[in-house]
């Protein structure tokens, strides 16, 4: 059988390091899509403390 095409992902980018945002930077980097997390405070998932 064929393998399915898959998208050519050149870069990605995961806007905000919440909890959201890790789990997609985790699922790309698996699938090993090179990625950018930009997160707009100083530390990741700030909203958390």
């Amino acid at each position: 059988m064929a393998q399915p095409n898959r998208p050519d992902f050149s870069r990605c980018v995961v806007i905000g390091a919440g909890a959201a945002g890790l789990a997609a930077a985790h699922a790309l980097i698996k699938a090993g899509v090179p990625i950018l997390v930009l997160e707009k405070e100083s530390r990741l998932a700030e909203l958390w403390y």
